[in-house]
C-alpha cells in the first residue's frame, strides 16, 4: 500500500530559524498559514501611502525558513491538513542548566534569582530569570 500524504521535514538552520523542506505548493500553503495582519496596519503611512500591505508574514517562501519557535504551530497546521512531519533533533526548550551556566559565566555585580512568572507553566516549564536589583528580599 503507498502512502500519498504530504510530508514535511524540518532542519535547524540556527538557533532562530528551521529550514522547511517541502513541496512549492505546502510552502504557498504555510506562507498563508503564517501571515497575519498588523493590527491598526490601516493607520501606518507606508500602507497608506501603498508602500506596505499591512502584513506580517511568519515564513519566508524564498528561503523555506520559519521562526524555531513556531514549530508547535506547524505541527497544528500538519494535523489539520493531515500531513506529515518529522524533524532533525530540533530542540524545542534551552534547558535551565544551561541558562544557570551562563548566567554565572557573565560574573554580573547582583544576585540573580528564579522567578516563576505566570505563563512560564504554559511555555514547557521553562522559567525566567530577573536579577535582584532592589538588594530586598527574596
Amino acid at each position: 500500500m503507498e502512502d500519498n500524504k504530504e510530508h514535511i521535514l524540518c532542519e535547524k538552520v540556527n538557533e532562530v530559524y528551521v529550514k522547511i523542506n517541502c513541496e512549492r505548493h505546502i510552502a504557498q500553503e504555510l506562507s498563508e498559514f503564517f501571515t497575519f495582519f498588523v493590527p491598526g496596519h490601516q493607520f501606518v503611512p507606508a500602507f497608506r501611502n501603498r508602500i506596505w500591505d499591512g502584513k506580517i508574514r511568519l515564513f519566508d517562501s524564498r528561503n523555506y525558513q520559519l521562526y524555531i519557535g513556531l514549530i508547535p504551530y506547524l505541527e497544528e497546521f500538519c494535523k489539520e491538513r493531515d500531513y506529515t512531519y518529522s524533524h532533525d533533533e530540533v530542540e524545542e526548550e534551552y534547558s535551565t542548566y544551561h541558562a544557570k551556566k551562563f548566567i554565572e559565566g557573565l560574573n554580573l555585580p547582583f544576585e540573580v534569582r528564579e522567578v516563576v512568572t505566570w505563563w512560564s507553566d504554559k511555555t514547557w516549564g521553562q522559567r525566567l530569570t530577573k536579577p535582584n536589583i532592589a538588594g530586598g528580599g527574596g
